[in-house]
C-alpha cells in the first residue's frame, strides 16, 4: 500500500492501532468466558463424583449436610449448579474423603 503523504499514513496507523485494540479487547472477553466455562465444567465433574459417592454410600443431601455443617438447601443448591462455592466444595470433598 503506497502512502502518498503523512496525513494518510497517520490515519492508516491510527485505524490499525484501533483495530488491534478492538481485537485484543475481544480476546480478553473471550478468555474470561472460557475461564468461567472451565470453572463450571470442573464443578459439574465434581458434582458427578459426589453423586457417585452418595449413591455408593447410600447418603442423602441431608446426610451430606450433617457431615459438612452446611444446611440441606445449601447442599442442594450446590449439587444442582445454582451455587458455585469453593468452600462448600472443599467441605464436601473432606467429608467424603475425595479429591477436589
Amino acid at each position: 500500500m503506497a502512502m502518498r503523504n503523512k496525513e494518510s499514513r497517520k490515519k492508516y496507523c491510527g485505524a490499525l492501532a484501533s483495530a488491534r485494540y478492538i481485537f485484543w479487547f475481544k480476546c480478553q472477553m473471550f478468555s474470561h468466558v472460557l475461564c468461567g466455562l472451565g470453572v463450571r465444567i470442573i464443578y459439574r465433574l465434581f458434582c458427578g463424583k459426589v453423586a457417585e459417592q452418595k449413591k455408593l454410600r447410600k447418603l442423602t443431601n441431608a446426610d451430606l449436610a450433617k457431615m459438612t455443617g452446611y444446611r440441606k438447601k445449601t447442599i442442594e443448591a450446590f449439587m444442582c449448579g445454582a451455587r458455585e462455592s469453593e468452600a462448600i466444595a472443599r467441605a464436601i470433598a473432606a467429608a467424603l474423603g475425595i479429591e477436589l
